[in-house]
């Protein structure tokens, strides 16, 4: 995926805003979940989540309600697309921004957002196993959250997979830290090349930056599911690197050692045919 070469103001703009606003305040609540200032800078972004969330449920009450289909039999899928839809949205933009405007910061930065979603998801499966506090139901009103309510203690208790919550959780939260610091740690990449040279770099390569110190603090935490997804998605992009894009900058090092060589040779005659004057 060739990079965007074009930056225009706009673009910075946006990228500079989103990486301090957004993407960096999610990092730190991702490496820092209970630290209460990472909570509180990265509340408001955390925040336009849930309108997302609760609109995947809308949509399939809705669609139950004019289908006619018996409401017993949407009871599940209503109840599972909220998280699904918190999720799909980011991504959706992320793939857009991808390979549809290629514009990789504004691709890095919504990977930080999608990371949290899956983070949020992760952690709503595992309060299913005890479900208490408040929340807000699919009509933004707020409302204590129990047992009746609660959307994945009904979708696992009836699949007789409540103790499965915990783990199930701790694999979400896992793959949304590894997603969100990956987008993070691409994105300081992208962000000061765009702001600083106005120019792009390849996807992958941003992957590949971001998943090394990804991968380093996945270690050090030492949460096996972290470290499981980071291997996961490191591997293959360093298979990607080695065979892509290293056959690609040597023989860019060739060309760059080929015209070194004729400079020096075109510089070499130059100097030949001044001594011949001179002699």
């Amino acid at each position: 995926m060739p990079p965007q070469t074009d930056v225009e103001g706009g673009y910075k703009f946006l990228s500079a805003v989103l990486f301090l606003l957004v993407a960096l305040p999610l990092a730190g609540y991702a490496i820092f979940p209970g630290n209460s200032y990472a909570s509180f800078l990265s509340y408001p972004s955390r925040l336009l989540l849930v309108p997302i969330h609760e609109f995947g449920h809308l949509i399939l009450i809705y669609f139950t309600e004019f289908s006619g289909i018996p409401s017993s039999y949407m009871d599940t899928p209503i109840r599972m697309t909220g998280s699904l839809f918190e999720v799909f949205v980011p991504f959706v933009f992320v793939f857009f921004f991808i390979f549809g405007s290629r514009r990789y910061a504004l691709a890095c930065l919504l990977l930080v957002v999608a990371g949290s979603a899956l983070i949020n998801w992760g952690a709503y499966i595992k309060s299913a196993s005890n479900p208490s506090g408040s929340g807000i139901n699919p009509y933004m009103e707020l409302a204590e959250v129990s047992l009746e309510n609660h959307d994945w203690y009904r979708v696992l208790s009836r699949y007789n997979a409540l103790d499965k919550a915990e783990l199930l959780g701790d694999m979400l939260m896992g793959l949304g830290f590894v997603v969100a610091l990956m987008g993070f740690f691409s994105s300081v990449f992208e962000v000061n090349l765009v702001l600083n040279y106005g120019s792009s770099s390849d996807f992958m390569l941003l992957m590949l930056y971001g998943s090394i110190p990804t991968l380093i603090l996945s270690l050090a935490y030492f949460k096996p599911s972290r470290i499981v997804f980071s291997l996961l998605l490191l591997i293959p992009l360093l298979i990607h690197f080695y065979k892509k894009v290293l056959p690609g900058l040597e023989e860019e090092m060739e060309e760059v050692d080929e015209e070194i060589k004729e400079e020096e040779a075109e510089n070499e005659g130059k100097k030949n045919q001044t001594n011949s004057k001179v002699s």
